[in-house]
């Protein structure tokens, strides 16, 4: 019996055992011994059917049999059994060809953990979004968190949307349709939304780039107004064709908050009881949108890492991995969920190919991080840890970023609970 390893990819390798005949006697008899204790036919009493019976009818499964034995046999001895190979994911039979008391020839696909060397790191730069606590970010915060607690009425004559301070969070109803660019005039069978949909400024900014249009488009305006923009290119809204068309936008209806005088009760429900006074609240919210910031900040600088290591040391990841990873997470075959699926894979994989190296690294430079004792700490602890230590590799330099991300952060921030993170920033009153 021969067998030999061949490297076929960054990550694949390939198993091959060849055996002749005469190799196999033994196996042979072994899987048709093997088969018969476990058959029963009319006739005979169980385990005393005749060998040659068993060969003739159960062909298949003994063929089958003599190869699966032979596979394990050989890759666990030559591979799960060696230090050569650390191994990641499933490996699988890509060919076969064997008759009984014939030849065999299979081959097996396996993969591995790459062989990486890690680069100088001290070179790199990251350039991290960071956000920053201003004025109009508090104020901001707290009607995003106010308005939850309040009902919204109808533009009163005069009133103009998207006003500065009072507009900030109101609320279109609009009809949208498509019209000849040069004509004006309506194309038929192109009401885009004939029903009318709802545009509201503040929880837009969780949308899709295309709807800045619509509050571009919007601010200033009043009901019945009509409006020519540039038609949608995205998913979120449903595709204009053909490109000389524009869309005529017609407000129907328009909505708004009022907003109360913060008093020390209203206090108390924007910060969940955190803050029981007015006059604590801006400094409440100054170090709580500080606290959350950095936070944030800290999350996109590992997302940036992650981004520049990968880039700094590419490799190709089998789609067999990625497969099971989303098979055994119950997640669908969307294109996008796989992406993430698999740079989380590759960056896993990658710190497993590099770990020793990076070990040695930090341990050069005095960068052991605090969460090093794996014994004392949970592994998402560990892995933060770990990727603090090697954020300091790096030259991190933090970018601020533009008034609508900040404001993005705002609006997922006014849906949640406040209780977790003000005790963790210590802000608790």
């Amino acid at each position: 019996m021969e067998t030999t390893v061949r490297e076929t990819g960054d990550m694949v390798r390939v198993l091959e055992i060849q055996a002749d005949a005469s190799d196999l006697e033994t196996d042979v008899r072994l899987a048709l011994k093997r088969l018969r204790s476990k058959v029963t036919l009319r006739g005979f009493r169980p385990g005393h059917v005749p060998i040659e019976m068993i060969r003739r009818i159960f062909r298949k499964e003994t063929e089958d049999i003599i190869v699966q034995d032979l596979v394990e046999e050989v890759y666990e001895d030559l591979i799960d059994g060696s230090d050569s190979y650390d191994t990641v994911g499933p490996s699988h039979e890509i060919s076969r060809d064997y008759k009984l008391d014939g030849d065999l020839s299979v081959k097996i696909e396996f993969y591995v953990i790459p062989e990486i060397e890690l680069k100088d790191l001290s070179t790199q730069i990251l350039e991290v979004p960071s956000c920053e606590v201003t004025d109009q970010a508090v104020n901001f915060f707290i009607k995003t968190r106010l308005a939850q607690h309040l009902e919204r009425r109808p533009l009163k004559e005069g009133e103009r949307i998207g006003e500065k301070n009072v507009g900030v969070l109101d609320r279109v109803k609009y009809e949208m349709v498509e019209v000849d660019h040069e004509t004006g005039h309506l194309l038929i069978g192109k009401k885009i939304n004939p029903e009318g949909e709802f545009f509201d400024y503040g929880f837009s900014m969780e949308m899709e780039p295309e709807y800045d249009k619509l509050g571009d488009a919007f601010t200033g305006s009043t009901v019945g107004d009509e409006l020519l923009i540039d038609p949608p290119r995205d998913d979120s809204l449903v595709q204009v064709e053909p490109p000389g068309s524009n869309c005529r936008v017609k407000i129907k209806e328009a909505y708004r908050f009022d907003w109360p005088e913060i008093d020390d009760g209203w206090a108390s429900k924007i910060t969940d009881k955190c803050c029981d006074s007015s006059e604590e609240l801006n400094q409440w919210v100054e170090g709580y949108l500080d606290f959350r910031f950095k936070r944030e900040s800290s999350a996109r600088a590992i997302n940036t890492l992650k981004g520049r290591m990968l880039e700094l040391h590419p490799f190709s990841i089998p789609s067999e991995i990625v497969d099971q990873t989303c098979n055994n997470m119950g997640l669908t075959q969307d294109p996008i969920q796989r992406e993430i699926v698999a740079k989380h894979l590759q960056f896993n994989i990658l710190m497993s190919a590099i770990q020793g190296q990076l070990d040695d690294l930090l341990q050069q430079k005095s960068l052991e991080s605090e969460s090093s004792d794996q014994n004392n700490l949970d592994e998402e602890s560990a892995q933060r840890g770990m990727m603090d230590s090697l954020l300091k590799l790096f030259e991190v330099r933090y970018i601020p970023v533009s008034e609508k991300v900040s404001m993005e952060i705002l609006v997922r921030e006014a849906a949640y609970p406040l209780d977790e993170v003000a005790e963790e920033s210590g802000l608790t009153a």
